[in-house]
């Protein structure tokens, strides 16, 4: 789909409630740490952050 992977996103794919957006802060957290994804701007600030595959 060549989209940016954003918590915003990531909450509308899983079908997460607004309630309960902190896990889908942590999904992203872990999967940075474990190198699935990475951050597409280091300079975003932390609400506009925007993920890709590690590859990309």
């Amino acid at each position: 789909m060549r989209d940016y992977l954003t918590k915003a996103s990531l909450r509308e794919r899983l079908g997460v409630e607004e309630k309960n957006k902190a896990a889908v802060s942590r999904y992203i957290r872990e999967a940075v740490d474990e190198g699935a994804i990475k951050q597409f701007d280091e300079d975003a600030p932390k609400k506009l952050r925007k993920y890709v595959p590690f590859w990309a």
